[in-house]
C-alpha cells in the first residue's frame, strides 16, 4: 500500500496484484566502489495468489509487446513458474526480458520457449556455465 500511495502521488501508473504478505525490503549500500545488499525474505505466495497473478499477467500481455520478469521467485511458487510465464508470453507472440539467476534462470533456459534476452551479471553467468 505504501508503494502504491507513493506512485499515485508521483502520478506513476501501476497495476499491482494484492497478496496477504508484506512487500520485502531490498536495500543496496554503496561503499568504496562496492555494494552490500540487505535482502529480507519475501512473503509466501499461495496457489490462489499465483493464479490471480497469472491471470493478471495474461491481461497485461494483451497491452504490451514486451515485458520484463525480474528477481527471484517468492516462497510458494513452483520452480518452473517463470518458465510458465515465458510460455504464456510466447503463446501470445510477446517478448520477455528475463533478469533472474540460478535455478530460476536455468529452469527457463531448459524449457522449450525462450526469453528474448537474459541479463545475468558476471557472477550469475559464471554460475550458469560452471566457471569463473
Amino acid at each position: 500500500e505504501y508503494l502504491k500511495n507513493q506512485l499515485d502521488q508521483l502520478g506513476i501508473m501501476h497495476q499491482f496484484v494484492p497478496i496477504k504478505g508484506e512487500t520485502r525490503d531490498s536495500i543496496a549500500i554503496l561503499h568504496s566502489s562496492r555494494q552490500t545488499e540487505l535482502l529480507e525474505r519475501g512473503p509466501f505466495i499461495t496457489k490462489k495468489e499465483q493464479q490471480t497473478f497469472t491471470d493478471h499477467f495474461e491481461q497485461l500481455l494483451e497491452l504490451s509487446d514486451i515485458m520484463t520478469i525480474s528477481g527471484s521467485l517468492p516462497q510458494g511458487c513452483p520452480l518452473d513458474y517463470y518458465k510458465q510465464l515465458v510460455a504464456l508470453a510466447d503463446k501470445k507472440g510477446k517478448d520477455i526480458l528475463l533478469d533472474t539467476s540460478g535455478k530460476f534462470l536455468l529452469e527457463v533456459l531448459e524449457g522449450k520457449e525462450k526469453p528474448l534476452l537474459i541479463k545475468p551479471n558476471l557472477e550469475e553467468l559464471g554460475e550458469l556455465i560452471g566457471q569463473r
